[in-house]
């Protein structure tokens, strides 16, 4: 706040979100019929109806159950030693119901398959390179001088999942070997394998792999990879795209056989069984697993028998499972409870019953604009909508963060190598700060003095109370924000990258943690693009930096181009930062044990690091 004024404008909105929550209540209870919660809470349904209390906002950091994690993880002390058997649920953001091995890495729920490599499993946060990478079915490599040429000894001991059921074997328990490695890659890129055209799906696999020439296998356990280029930034962006690996029997099915779950198959340590439309999947474990525990080198994995991921719309209902016992962990790509209901959490639970780890690193909350359509194909209007948000404010007042400056991050996360935030120009850092009066002028000299109208979709687990408190700040200066509730997040999916449904979606302002991700949600014919910004002024140098990124030669080259990546989108103002860089909170149950906050929803590797956990009341 700078003045006097600017105190002024504070109240004036806390009395009007004051006012808005109480309207927004007043609606949801005659529309539902229902009665509100405790205090601090949030809750949406189906109908789109919201009830939201602003009372009881708090941060991780006062919860004392909740660690914080930083750059090194510390192991808990005293956690007995591994037990067999039980059953794990867990909280999951959305299923696609897509079992195709060539589904993009981010679907976190094939548990089923593995690739090469995978992530460490003391990787916390960050930007991945290829130092952050241990071999899964991988058991070494080894790259040439010139980089030109990696070489890849697979494990001789992996097999694919043995079914019970023949009709659904399609593999029959077999050793997989280099010549499916080269099946996997080769059918990606449409470069051999009798496969002249990349496979159809959703992922540009061609572009995501560029720098692969052709595929060499010696017909048991070794497989080489030639490179069109001499970069070690290459080898690495190769080795951190995670390709599930499958052989040729998996395309002799049918397109239907392929949509089944049944039919699903891979080499992890997890065999799907169960599939309940988009609300959960069940896994049993796969009793012929070759892993084995690296802190218990005799015991083979994984540990628990049945894990269930669940899929739940309302926040407020995640949260009350939590609490009965019935989900052991909460945690998702972004913050799953509203600041609130991590205030009702630590309120209600006697302390140890439950764990937290807790990583500065979450993307703040944003308004996904369509830069297509009118007003937000103007760039001032973007601006002036920045203007118009008191992050400062929101940090303090809502989020209750007091430890630290309050920083946007550009398209990576704060914490990485790659971000240049604390290095933003003078212009830029103004561009983010409040200032109402500026933000009027903008939309004045835009063509609307007077402010304009347009709805926001909420995916389901998107905090309503701070997207009302974002639209007490936009109509200050004129901007009437309508909030609408998605009944599910394929809706949310839908409106997003739908370029002819006007509405704006709720979303985060950058955070992303790799370049493949980067693509596939801000340029134009990623499977997730809701910017629609091919248009604007500011697309075709974002893109530029993008692929100067990919095909760096140094990790000087790299990290330049990422800065300016970094740069460019916070400057191009595609979507609005509601927040600061903001604590995001993993809750899991105490009965679980074996992890310690390795980051599970950030590495994409939930299989791996489940596969180490154990639970207290094994039989």
């Amino acid at each position: 706040m700078k003045g006097m004024e600017e105190k002024n404008m504070g109240k004036h909105l806390k009395k009007y979100l004051a006012m808005a929550l109480s309207v927004v209540m007043a609606a949801s209870l005659a529309a539902c019929g229902g009665s509100t919660g405790g205090a601090g809470t949030a809750s949406s349904n189906a109908s789109g109806n919201t009830s939201a209390t602003a009372s009881g906002t708090a941060s991780a950091g006062t919860d004392s159950n909740v660690t914080q994690v930083g750059s090194e993880l510390v192991k808990p002390e005293n956690e007995g030693d591994p037990v067999y058997g039980g059953e794990l649920t867990m909280y999951y953001h959305e299923f696609y119901n897509i079992y195709v091995p060539e589904m993009p890495t981010s679907y976190g729920y094939a548990m089923w398959m593995e690739g090469l490599w995978s992530v460490s499993p003391d990787f916390t946060d960050g930007m991945l390179t290829q130092d952050d990478m241990v071999g899964q079915i991988a058991d070494s490599w080894e790259t040439s001088d010139d980089y030109s040429t990696l070489t890849v000894k697979i494990r001789d001991d992996v097999h694919f999942q043995k079914k019970e059921d023949e009709e659904y074997d399609i593999y029959g328990g077999r050793l997989v070997t280099a010549d499916d490695v080269k099946y996997t890659y080769d059918r990606l890129l449409g470069i051999g394998s009798g496969w002249d055209e990349p496979v159809e799906c959703e992922m540009n696999w061609p572009r995501e792999l560029y720098m692969v020439d052709s595929v060499d296998s010696d017909g048991a356990q070794t497989v080489t990879f030639h490179f069109n280029t001499n970069s070690e930034v290459a080898v690495s962006n190769f080795i951190c795209t995670v390709i599930n690996i499958c052989g040729p029997e998996w395309d002799e099915l049918t397109a239907d056989q392929q949509a089944d779950f049944h039919y699903a198959n891979g080499t992890g340590p997890y065999i799907l069984t169960d599939v309940n439309g988009t609300s959960s999947m069940t896994y049993e474990k796969n009793p012929d697993y070759y892993g084995t525990d690296p802190n218990h080198p005799e015991n083979q994995l994984p540990y628990i028998d049945t894990v269930k991921l669940i899929h739940i719309d309302d926040s407020s209902d995640i949260l009350a499972q939590f609490l009965s016992g019935s989900l052991d962990w909460i945690g998702g790509t972004s913050d799953v409870l509203s600041a609130s209901e991590k205030a009702q959490l630590a309120s209600s639970m006697e302390p140890g019953s439950y764990k937290g780890y807790s990583y500065k690193s979450a993307a703040p909350a944003a308004i996904q604009l369509k830069c297509n359509e009118e007003p937000f194909s103007d760039k001032n209007v973007r601006i002036a909508m920045q203007k118009a948000i008191n992050i400062d404010e929101i940090m303090t007042s809502y989020y209750k963060q007091t430890d630290g400056d309050n920083q946007i991050p550009g398209i990576w996360v704060v914490n990485s190598d790659f971000s240049d935030v604390d290095n933003w120009a003078v212009k830029l850092a103004d561009e983010y700060s409040y200032d109402p009066e500026g933000a009027k002028e903008l939309l004045k000299e835009a063509g609307y003095p007077d402010g304009f109208e347009f709805t926001i979709t909420l995916a389901p687990n998107a905090d309503t109370n701070l997207y009302v408190l974002a639209q007490s700040y936009l109509a200050a200066v004129g901007i009437k924000m309508n909030i609408e509730n998605a009944s599910d997040i394929m809706e949310t999916i839908s409106v997003s990258t739908d370029p002819d449904n006007p509405n704006c979606v709720s979303g985060t302002h950058g955070g992303k943690n790799n370049s493949a991700i980067i693509k596939m949600t801000t340029l134009e014919g990623g499977a997730n693009y809701g910017y629609f910004a091919q248009d604007t002024d500011e697309y075709a140098d974002y893109a530029a930096a993008v692929d100067a990124f990919d095909t760096a030669k140094t990790l000087d080259d790299q990290v330049a181009a990422g800065k300016e990546m970094d740069d460019l989108f916070a400057e191009a103002h595609w979507s609005i930062a509601l927040a600061a860089t903001n604590p995001q909170t993993e809750y899991m149950s105490s009965r679980v044990h074996g992890y310690y906050g390795q980051r599970i929803v950030n590495n994409q590797e939930r299989r791996s690091l489940v596969s180490l956990m154990w639970v207290d009341d094994a039989e």
